[in-house]
């Protein structure tokens, strides 16, 4: 079957490795460095967010790429996901891309394309103009996905897109920032795949619009229009208003009002409404750090309960040593809520985590989460028996190895399961990679990871090779195969992958991306193709 997306695109890739990426400004400090992660001195009230890329520059040289695993109120940490030197604490990271995922429901409707976003996300390198009065930063882009399927089906699927990812900070010479974050993109099918989903269509995402002033130093805070509340763990986004206000040290406390966007299309609307405070705790002496948390949230449609519940946080850590955090969330159940649960008060969500250095090369973790299932405004007509509120549980443990001739080693082991299943699922991985293989910049990485439950076992493993081709730019190959077998007939599925990505900057703040991949065996069998290009303020 001959393709049916523009030769051109192929072209596209290829010039995207002749060339170079662009530079980025300083943002944030390394505190300290594991084996596995790499801790910022800066966290969510900075406005990092879990997802973010960032870029380490020593020098006018690229160091190493991170990526935001987690944030606490001051401070962050981030998987290093390629390094081509020794990062030191004192090094300066920027944000290269902000994390488009939003902590409201996703719209299942445009799954067709599930590793599209991935790599527009490491694309936003982002650059800052400075003048007197302002600090400009973020990126515009157009991007054009297609997937050409070889398959029976023939479910050829593409989407052109722009996003604008743009902040201004210290407006008229003050702490006031603006923020707009936004996304629109067509889907275009063979055919309609089902009553629910058309052929063609438009979506519009508008992610973040908001005004803010304020630092954790000022007594007084505030942020309002489409807004993320990161100060409250789960409280997600908001069309209202955040006031914040620094009490006697080190308390702070706060308080939002405002609608929730539509969940499925992230429109503004009037009947959900959502109400919270929060008390903040915040100390850091001779590297010894404690961060706490307490919050109240309701959730409602109009006058009616969605969800009321109460959400503790808390981490304690020294230095790069060890740290211990904790988050829980407590559903107050009334009205309609208290007759559909059985209880007026109930656990749905705890986290825990703990990590040790053992020495600067070794890192342990270990965390363990449950979590239930709740009832809000739209589950309560849900048949009991279909409402599962069964616990979930799970363990999962983390060791990193930092080896001499710039080798790493990472595994992980994972048990999950549900109380009302006999059996619960094991899962597995272990990782290899080495830095500077032959040449200076070069790194090979080889991951495996397999999974064991009722229903299914399978497998996964990949191969990548990548580097910088020319001094800013960057370039890799991957080949890998995924596996899973159904327990009850013994029937097995198998696919392969070979893909190429490749980033550039070709002039004065312009760049290009793109990707491509082929895909065969049992599951399906076609080429997927992605271009951006893209303009950094």
């Amino acid at each position: 079957m001959q393709m049916k997306f523009p030769n051109a695109s192929f072209v596209f890739l290829v010039l995207t490795i002749i060339f170079a990426m662009g530079e980025s400004q300083a943002a944030f400090r390394i505190k300290y460095i594991s084996s596995e992660f790499v801790y910022l001195d800066a966290g969510s009230a900075d406005s990092l967010m879990i997802g973010d890329k960032l870029t380490i520059m020593r020098k006018q040289v690229r160091i190493a790429d991170l990526e935001v695993a987690f944030t606490a109120q001051h401070s962050a940490s981030c998987k290093i996901l390629l390094s081509q030197a020794k990062i030191i604490a004192g090094d300066q990271a920027i944000v290269t891309a902000k994390a488009e995922q939003v902590e409201i429901k996703p719209d299942t409707t445009s799954m067709e394309m599930p590793f599209a976003t991935e790599i527009i996300e490491e694309a936003q390198v982002k650059k800052e103009r400075r003048s007197p009065s302002a600090i400009m930063s973020g990126s515009i882009a157009v991007q054009y996905y297609h997937f050409d399927d070889q398959s029976e089906s023939n479910m050829d699927f593409s989407q052109p897109s722009s996003r604008l990812n743009f902040r201004v900070r210290q407006l008229w010479g003050k702490e006031i920032t603006f923020k707009v974050r936004a996304r629109t993109y067509r889907n275009e099918r063979t055919r309609v795949y089902r009553s629910t989903v058309p052929q063609d269509e438009w979506k519009n995402r508008i992610y973040e619009l908001s005004i803010s002033y304020g630092n954790k130093e000022l007594p007084m805070n505030f942020k309002a229009g489409r807004i993320v509340v990161n100060e409250v763990s789960g409280a997600g986004f908001i069309d209202g208003l955040l006031i914040q206000k620094k009490l006697s040290n080190p308390f702070s406390g706060g308080v939002f009002a405002g609608t929730q966007p539509e969940w499925r299309n992230s429109k503004f609307q009037t009947s959900g409404r959502k109400f919270g405070g929060y008390l903040l705790y915040d100390w850091d002496k001779g590297g010894w750090r404690y961060e706490g948390a307490v919050a109240g949230v309701g959730e409602y449609h109009y006058a009616t309960i969605s969800r009321e519940y109460l959400c503790f946080q808390n981490e304690y850590s020294h230095q790069s040593k060890w740290g211990v955090f904790q988050s829980a969330e407590i559903d107050i159940n009334r009205n309609w809520r208290r007759d559909r649960a059985g209880e007026t008060i109930k656990l749905s969500n705890l986290y825990i985590s703990a990590r040790y250095r053992l020495s600067s090369n070794i890192l342990t973790a270990v965390s363990f989460d449950n979590r239930r299932n709740y009832w809000t405004y739209d589950t309560q007509t849900l048949a009991d028996s279909l409402f599962d509120d069964a616990m979930r549980q799970g363990l999962q443990t983390n060791l990193s190895l930092r080896l001499p001739w710039d080798l790493a080693v990472y595994g992980r082991y994972g048990y999950n399961k549900r109380e009302t299943e006999s059996d619960a699922t094991h899962s597995y991985s272990i990782s290899l990679s080495k830095n500077n293989l032959i040449l200076k910049g070069l790194r090979a990485s080889f991951q495996y990871s397999a999974f064991s439950s009722l229903i299914t076992d399978g497998h996964h493993w990949a191969a990548n090779l990548g580097g910088y081709l020319t001094k800013n730019g960057y370039s890799s190959v991957e080949y890998g195969s995924y596996a899973y077998e159904y327990q009850v007939d013994a029937t097995d599925r198998q696919y392969f992958w070979l893909r190429l990505d490749s980033q550039m900057e070709v002039y004065n703040r312009i760049y290009l991306q793109g990707q491509y991949e082929y895909d065969w065996g049992d599951v399906y069998s076609g080429k997927k193709v992605l271009m951006e290009i893209g303009y950094r303020f």
